[in-house]
């Protein structure tokens, strides 16, 4: 599935999952990965009493200056210890699939990667619009990539590494604009 359609299935599941009345909504960057140059942009949509839903698109042509192509696409289920969301302390379970293309070290490594993660963060309240969130988790990456060296001249290229990574998963200090 490509990660815009993945994105759009997730947020309708979120909308469905919401409840009829007036829902708060937040608007979301991480300004780590808007360091690294990848473009990104979130929505966390309100589920219940101690619930919400993320949904976050994030690519990028160039990250700083390495030959790095990517676009994704995340989702992540919160819970929220304060008995309210978007304030204070959280835990994530969340998904990933992005698609990147990285030149590095006279490599290349092109290809489809997947991820299943857990996340921990805190949320801090500046004012009745505005926060700031600061998280990181760990996550288990499937890859499915080709990997060659620049200059072989391989006119047919199949995908020749698979395999599994445990890595740090959404690392970021994200501003959220919140609306009602």
């Amino acid at each position: 599935m490509k990660p815009l359609r993945l994105f759009l299935l997730l947020a309708l599941l979120g909308c469905a999952l919401t409840r009829g009345h007036a829902q708060l909504l937040a608007l979301k960057s991480n300004a780590l990965l808007d360091a690294a140059t990848v473009p990104n942009f979130s929505l966390e949509v309100i589920t219940g009493g101690k619930t919400s839903i993320v949904g976050t698109a994030f690519g990028s042509k160039k990250v700083w200056s390495l030959d790095a192509q990517s676009i994704g696409v995340m989702s992540e289920f919160r819970y929220w210890f304060n008995g309210r969301p978007l304030t204070r302390e959280f835990i994530g379970f969340g998904l990933m699939a992005a698609n990147y293309d990285i030149t590095f070290d006279g490599k290349r490594y092109k290809g489809d990667g997947y991820a299943g993660a857990i996340t921990f963060g805190y949320d801090f309240v500046l004012s009745p619009h505005w926060s700031v969130e600061f998280h990181s988790g760990v996550g288990l990456l499937y890859y499915d990539q080709q990997r060659y060296y620049i200059g072989d001249r391989i006119r047919d290229y199949y995908y020749n590494a698979r395999g599994f990574y445990l890595l740090p998963y959404n690392i970021g200090i994200t501003f959220a604009w919140i609306l009602r």
